[in-house]
């Protein structure tokens, strides 16, 4: 399993946990199908998720984050909801490389659990 987990993902997001995972509930929540994916547009210190549902309509909501790059990835939101649901502190750490590599997910009062997540092809 050590050969999954990214070792260059040098781009970190910090934000409150439960801002994070209610605000992927909410964008998600627009979507008929959960394994839609969620958009994560990164700028500095700025977090904007959206989805976009040709059925369903449009969902999109901002927040502040501490992160000083500008990167475009997206995500499938169940797994994001899935793994947000097992950290138990009040921030989350998202790592990132690219657009096209797995994401890194810690709980920064947790050292012993990590997760990888897998960006969705655009």
């Amino acid at each position: 399993y050590i050969q999954v987990i990214p070792k260059n993902n040098k781009k970190k997001l910090e934000t409150n946990l439960k801002l994070f995972l209610g605000s992927i509930d909410r964008v998600a929540s627009v979507s008929l199908d959960k394994k839609d994916g969620v958009k994560f547009k990164l700028t500095q210190d700025t977090l904007n998720l959206s989805v976009n549902n040709t059925n369903s309509g449009d969902g999109n909501e901002t927040l502040d984050v501490k992160f000083g790059h500008d990167l475009e990835i997206s995500f499938n939101s169940r797994y994001l909801i899935d793994v947000a649901s097992q950290l138990d502190g009040e921030k989350i750490e998202v790592f990132f490389s690219d657009t096209g590599s797995p994401a890194l997910i810690k709980d920064p009062g947790d050292f012993d659990s990590i997760y990888v997540v897998m960006p969705m092809k655009a």
